[in-house]
């Protein structure tokens, strides 16, 4: 046995039993976890996380324990969405005419109104409203309609490094293991590795 790792009387049992193997029940044990509360929102502030479903945000801090217990911190960078942020987020990585083309297609959709699209439309547009857009040269989101909308998604990231973890791909293939052990999903895109969302 392990030196340092107390079994439970259960699991020892089972050890004894011949239900487990050692290496099953050391394991077991080396990777229990408690949850902790997530830090943030970063964007909006962490009173936002008060518009968040509450069952999600116990997933969240449940995902923070098992983070941690593999010595990984985490924190949420965004958590729900206004409109008005889920549209400013759409102008990432795209000119002028084609966030009109693209709210142009949410209307289609039904995921925005047409009287509701044109105000923002005019509000970025060069020739009327000329506010800024995101000067990201990627885009950043593919709908309106993003779970962020409705409280039950969250883009978890590394404290400092945000989306650029010192561990690499090993943060993001755990963070990915912990929010599947919540019941949760990452992405969509598969390629997005900080959102996590309900399936």
């Amino acid at each position: 046995m392990a030196k340092g790792v107390a079994l439970p009387l259960e699991r020892a049992w089972s050890l004894l039993s011949g239900w487990v193997s050692e290496e099953e029940a050391v394991s077991e044990e080396a990777t229990a976890w408690t949850p902790c509360v997530m830090p943030g929102p970063v964007e909006g502030g962490p009173e936002k996380k008060s518009n968040m479903d509450a069952s999600f945000v116990d997933k969240l801090n449940n995902i923070c324990g098992r983070m941690k217990a593999q010595g990984y911190d985490t924190k949420i960078f965004w958590g729900y969405r206004t409109e008005a942020e889920q549209v400013h987020i759409a102008t990432a990585g795209r000119s002028f005419v084609e966030f009109k083309t693209f709210m142009d297609s949410e209307v289609e959709e039904g995921h925005i109104t047409e009287e509701s699209a044109q105000v923002y439309i005019d509000y970025y547009d060069p020739n009327k409203g000329n506010h800024a857009m995101r000067q990201d040269e990627d885009k950043a989101t593919w709908t309106l309609k993003s779970v962020h909308r409705i409280g039950k998604a969250a883009d978890v990231v590394h404290p400092t490094a945000l989306w650029n973890p010192p561990e690499g791909e090993a943060y993001w293939d755990a963070l990915e293991a912990a929010a599947e052990g919540e019941g949760l999903r990452i992405g969509p895109p598969a390629s997005d590795r900080a959102h996590v969302q309900v399936p």
